[in-house]
């Protein structure tokens, strides 16, 4: 007797519908996207997105400049502003807002040492014994 394999005929008829859908699908779109006809292009929208960055740049100078020049007016007129502009040019360097040249700051990040036995302690996660791109960017911030 002569016993078929569920798989010997489900295998062929289902790679059969894929290609006609396949067919179909290719039938119908004529060489076109079914999806909207438009396509978008990657470096197009970097290249926009930079030049709104750039724009942003430009505005936020010319505010700056503009919000220092009504800061000194009025720190002319007020005593009160020219103590607070005082005490906050004092803060500056304690707070990055000064320009600093010199050697710079070398940090070092690595992961877990092994023991001595040239294993990791037992009981705690591989993932916590690993520097990961979190932990540069919470170093970096």
């Amino acid at each position: 007797m002569f016993k078929v394999d569920g798989w010997r005929v489900a295998v062929p008829v289902v790679c059969l519908l894929a290609g006609v859908l396949f067919a179909a699908s290719r039938a119908a779109a004529g060489g076109y996207d079914l999806r909207g006809g438009r396509t978008i292009e990657l470096s197009g929208l970097v290249r926009a997105a930079e030049a709104r960055v750039a724009d942003g740049e430009t505005r936020l100078a010319e505010l700056r400049a503009q919000a220092e020049a009504l800061e000194a007016a009025g720190a002319g007129s007020d005593e009160r502003v020219r103590a607070a502009r005082r005490a906050a040019d004092a803060l500056a360097p304690a707070v990055g807002l000064t320009e600093l040249t010199g050697p710079g700051l070398t940090v070092t990040l690595t992961d877990a040492p092994r023991g001595p036995d040239g294993r990791y302690p037992a009981g705690v996660e591989p993932d916590a014994l690993v520097v990961h791109q979190q932990d540069m960017q919470s170093v970096l911030n």
